[in-house]
């Protein structure tokens, strides 16, 4: 006889069989340790009481061989002819050994010429063979039928199928029709869930009327997302408050919104943002969005009153744009004069939005009005206001403040003020060449102003460092050149003419007069002589060349000269 490759509770070996018949006794058979536990394990799962060894069965030699190979009319007439016997054994059990041989579409076909395979405790069997053999028809089929209590399956073996079906609403009709008592609370939870995801509101009423509306508190989020589909405002702003305590707020505020009560939802708001761990930030949004910009700048403010934060204070600012309403710019004023850390931000906020005399005004009266950041502000808004003299007392104190930055020179730099006496003027040029952004055109004012203040040293000194940096820079050479006259030092004075000359070849006015100048008036003359031939009639040309004959000590010419 042909083994198999697994033992099964109804299979004997060989010799075992020839001893049974010898003797006329039937053999007991025990089921494997796994196989006990997988069947307790398997009924559990249905609701049923746990499944014990098989009951002992008397079998004949050839039975192992059916149930490995035979069809399913040879097993079914097999059983038959042995229960004829007097040998007793369920269909459920050969039907596992089938199963267990890897024959679940002879099981299945057993199950249906058995008169005992269509009886409530086998339905689960026969469904998941149905199953487990591709015949999904079957299976929902199956489903359909027990769902009109024919048969009449146990509820938890009706309830598992059809979710195994992925038909868990056929349940629905099973409880109206009394087959199924009241599912448990996590099963309506599961439909609840289901039909909520597929917007089925017709499955939703029923499931409500059969088994009550208590998974509304159960499932807080999915009766939310249930009201807003059905667009029932009470319904969902009473699950809104059954849900956790950190979503509760922005769940009714976005059920206002969806209902489009602008009023209600601005309330919710001014209310969340009276919460100490309130997001000020996105609750001034949030008026703001629904067109309450008054009250998103109020509330800005209030919690800006409490104290500084860079991001609320840039939000509101931009709010607030460039001109504020009075009352707005009074609150900015009166941040100005709190704490000092935040003062200097609110007081450039403050003298950006007033008018410039106002501000300059205010300005001028608060305590830190002679600190650095403050003075400059003054002095931009005095050139704003038109106001040189106060300008100029900005500047004033600037300058005698601490090392300026080179950010605070380009600030004064574009703000200087009209009409600056020389001193003044004299001490930002120092100050801008101090910070490193000065240059030789600003050394050579300085040079100028230290001339007109008859300090010729002082101006040697700036026009040195500007014919240092550059030899042929032809008006240092000339101021140079007064300079060294007024120090009595004509050879140095005849030294900057003569480079003057060097830097002007050719024919031109200035050459005439740097001979002039050199004592060679001839050859001046000669200089503008020629100038006079390219522009004849030029009277600057005629009067030079008058006043060098005169010089040379020929008048008479000299009116001639004039006179053509």
């Amino acid at each position: 006889m042909t083994s198999v490759a697994r033992r099964s509770p109804w299979a004997v070996t060989v010799p075992a069989i020839v001893a049974a018949a010898s003797i006329g006794v039937g053999l007991i058979l025990i089921p494997d340790r796994e196989e006990v536990l997988a069947a307790a394990r398997h009924r559990s799962a249905m609701g049923g009481p746990a499944v014990g060894p098989s009951v002992p069965v008397a079998v004949r030699p050839d039975l192992e061989a059916v149930l490995a190979q035979g069809d399913a009319p040879a097993i079914a007439a097999l059983i038959e002819d042995l229960q004829k016997q007097g040998i007793v054994f369920t269909t459920r059990q050969v039907v596992q050994d089938l199963r267990a041989l890897g024959r679940s579409k002879v099981a299945l076909s057993l199950l249906a010429l058995r008169a005992d395979g269509q009886d409530p405790d086998l339905w689960r069997v026969g469904f998941e063979l149905a199953r487990e053999t591709g015949n999904a028809s079957l299976a929902h089929q199956m489903l359909d039928a027990a769902v009109r209590g024919d048969p009449a399956v146990p509820a938890p073996d009706l309830i598992e199928a059809a979710f195994a079906a992925s038909r868990p609403e056929v349940l629905l009709a099973a409880r109206a029709k009394g087959v199924v008592p009241a599912l448990p609370p996590r099963i309506v939870d599961d439909l609840a869930n289901r039909f909520v995801n597929k917007a089925d509101m017709a499955s939703l009423d029923v499931l409500d009327r059969l088994e009550g509306t208590s998974w509304h508190t159960r499932l807080p989020w999915t009766a939310y997302n249930l009201a807003l589909k059905r667009r029932d405002k009470s319904a969902a702003l009473a699950a809104a408050a059954l849900l956790p305590r950190d979503e509760q707020g922005p769940a009714r505020e976005h059920v206002l919104d969806a209902f489009g009560d602008r009023e209600a939802l601005r309330g919710l708001i001014l209310d969340q943002a009276g919460a100490s761990e309130a997001d000020t930030g996105r609750l001034a949004e949030r008026l703001l969005g629904l067109g309450f910009r008054g009250d998103a700048i109020a509330l800005l403010q209030r919690r800006l009153e409490h104290g500084y934060s860079s991001k609320l204070a840039d939000r509101l600012l931009f709010l607030l744009g460039p001109r504020p309403a009075p009352a707005d710019l009074e609150w900015l004023a009166a941040r100005a004069s709190g704490a000092a850390s935040a003062a200097v931000f609110w007081l450039t906020a403050y003298a950006q939005r007033d008018s410039a005399p106002r501000a300059l005004s205010f300005l001028e009266q608060h305590p830190l009005a002679q600190t650095q950041d403050v003075l400059l502000m003054r002095l931009t808004l005095a050139r704003s206001a038109r106001d040189p003299v106060r300008g100029a007392n900005a500047l004033a104190h600037l300058l005698g403040s601490p090392a300026l930055s080179a950010q605070a020179v380009r600030t004064i730099d574009a703000n200087l003020p009209s009409g600056l006496d020389r001193r003044l003027r004299a001490r930002f040029l120092e100050a801008k060449l101090a910070a490193g952004l000065g240059g030789d055109k600003d050394r050579l004012a300085l040079a100028w102003n230290a001339w007109d203040s008859k300090r010729p040293a002082e101006a040697a000194g700036w026009l040195e460092i500007v014919l240092a940096n550059n030899r042929e820079a032809k008006d240092a050479w000339w101021l140079m050149a007064d300079v060294q006259e007024r120090l009595g030092r004509p050879d140095r004075m005849r030294a900057c003419l003569e480079q003057l000359l060097v830097l002007s070849p050719g024919s031109s006015l200035e050459r005439a007069r740097l001979l002039d100048r050199l004592g060679r008036r001839r050859e001046a003359l000669q200089v503008i002589a020629a100038l006079r031939a390219r522009n004849p009639g030029d009277a600057l040309l005629s009067a030079e060349s008058a006043r060098l004959r005169v010089a040379l000590g020929e008048p008479g010419k000299a009116r001639r000269d004039l006179r053509q």
